[in-house]
């Protein structure tokens, strides 16, 4: 018996369903195995609470070791803080309009108080010309249902 072309659509639609469903199967399961796979090479650790402690935030005792825990990972990565903040290497010279339309360096009176820094304002920029490449007419598309 020779086959339609409507039942050999449904026999491949068939097809890729099964296709499919095997498909997100397998995703589903691969996606489980690396998980596992990645808990084991990166184990972690769990937070327990003392018998004692019901309140709902944690003790300081148990916040203490989390940050004991945490101020050793940092150590442990390179991660340290400074000593004391950076300071600048040097001094950076204040320009101050002077009489007579120019303008002079100034250093500052006191090297503990640096000297107010005037703003400056930016020269206006005129805005790029604006070029329009030709647009060639649109191709007609017929409405096909």
């Amino acid at each position: 018996m020779p086959r339609t072309p409507s039942k050999a659509r449904d026999a491949a639609l068939a097809r890729m369903r099964r296709i499919n469903g095997w498909l997100i199967a397998g995703a589903v399961l691969g996606t489980g195995l690396l998980t596992d796979v990645a808990a084991q090479a990166f184990p972690g650790g769990t937070i327990t609470r003392r018998a004692g402690s019901l309140s709902a935030t944690p003790s300081s005792a148990a916040q203490t070791v989390t940050a004991d825990r945490r101020r050793a990972a940092r150590r442990r990565a390179g991660l340290t803080p400074p000593a004391e903040a950076p300071r600048a290497r040097h001094r950076p010279q204040v320009v101050e309009p002077v009489a007579g339309g120019s303008t002079a360096a100034a250093t500052p009176a006191s090297a503990a108080t640096p000297a107010p820094v005037t703003p400056v304002t930016p020269a206006p920029v005129a805005p790029a010309p604006v070029v329009q490449a030709p647009v060639a007419p649109a191709a007609v598309v017929s409405g096909g249902s």
